[in-house]
């Protein structure tokens, strides 16, 4: 039985009824369905469905010819999933320059702030860390705007424990109140690496 050979089980009866109506002489040319390879895969075929009648316009048969489309249908979700991935493209865009006006706004305040507040130790602490984060938050969005161009790493030698002490010094305000210590154990190993 055909039905029971080349189609997954899922898609008999539907695939069945879509024959019958044929039979019946009902369109349904265009009918896409999944069948199994000899290998045990599955492919796509888009149907052509004629009816064959005798001489008193009786149908006798249905002559079913089917179009491999799986490739087809690959293409098609991959240029759709292109289309979305550009229409992303395009927003994040928009995000990054609006993002990196609201960024300088930030900037600002905080030179405005340092002014004031030069005085005070633990809030100039507060606004580097601002600062920075703002700096940090700025690069990510620069990155995103060049990201289709070609990739050029911009590789420093990075102190591995100064980076470890700035995340410390990041999580200030989490760590307040509570019994925390940061302890260094590098050994004599040099933690310098080039780092992008």
């Amino acid at each position: 039985d055909w039905f029971d050979t080349i189609l997954p089980e899922g898609d008999r009866e539907r695939i069945r009824g879509i024959f019958l109506r044929t039979m019946e002489g009902i369109e349904t040319s265009g009918a896409l369905n999944p069948i199994l390879t000899k290998d045990g895969h599955q492919t796509m075929l888009r149907w052509s469905n004629t009816m064959l009648k005798d001489e008193f316009g009786v149908t006798t048969a249905v002559l079913a010819v089917g179009t491999d489309v799986t490739e087809l249908l690959k293409a098609q979700a991959s240029a759709l999933q292109s289309a979305r991935l550009a229409v992303i493209g395009q927003m994040v865009a928009a995000m990054a320059h609006e993002s990196r006006n609201a960024l300088q706004r930030i900037q600002a305040g905080l030179d405005m702030l340092s002014l004031d507040l030069a005085d005070n130790s633990d809030a100039m602490g507060d606004i580097c860390r601002i600062g920075r984060a703002a700096r940090e938050l700025h690069g990510l969005h620069e990155q995103l705007r060049n990201y289709a161009g070609p990739v050029n790493l911009e590789t420093l030698a990075v102190k591995l424990p100064n980076t470890w002490r700035r995340a410390w010094e990041d999580l200030a305000q989490t760590r307040s109140g509570r019994d925390i210590t940061l302890e260094e154990d590098t050994g004599s190993i040099p933690l310098v690496l080039l780092v992008d």
